[in-house]
Order: structure tokens, then C-alpha cells, then sequence
């Protein structure tokens, strides 16, 4: 395994732990909480966004773009700004 500096490496952490609170939140029945899942993984997208960046990985960059897309939709969906 190739080491990447720290830097990255928090970006990743970040990107992970965020990934995995959204997908409680948007899990959970409570439609304040799902709204607030989808917010998370606005965060944790860009994360990896970024990092994909760093690394000159343009599958993780278009992959999570595509994801933010889909977690912002949600957040419009279920904070009810659109109906």
C-alpha cells in the first residue's frame, strides 16, 4: 500500500465518517433527520471531490460529483423546498 500524506488522508477520514452518518440519518423515519442525512453527504461528496482532485483520480471526482448532484436533489426533496 502507498502511503499519501496526511493531508489526504484526513480528507478521506472526513469524507468516510460523513458517508457514514448520512447514511444513518437518511435511514432514519424522522424527515428533519433525512434532510439533515443529505446535507451530511453534501459534505462528505465534496470531500471526496477534493481529494480525487488532490490525487488526479477523475473516476473518484466524477463519481461523487454525480453523488453531491444526487444529495443535493434530496436535501431539496426532503426539507420540502420543492413539492
Amino acid at each position: 500500500m502507498i502511503a499519501s500524506p496526511p493531508h489526504l488522508d484526513r480528507l478521506q477520514y472526513v469524507g468516510e465518517g460523513l458517508g457514514v452518518a448520512g447514511a444513518i440519518l437518511v435511514a432514519l423515519p424522522s424527515a428533519a433527520l433525512r434532510a439533515l442525512g443529505f446535507a451530511v453527504w453534501i459534505g462528505a461528496n465534496t470531500a471526496w471531490i477534493v481529494y480525487g482532485q488532490k490525487t488526479e483520480n477523475r473516476h473518484i471526482s466524477r463519481l461523487f460529483s454525480f453523488y453531491l448532484v444526487t444529495a443535493v436533489l434530496g436535501l431539496v426533496w426532503a426539507a420540502g423546498i420543492v413539492s
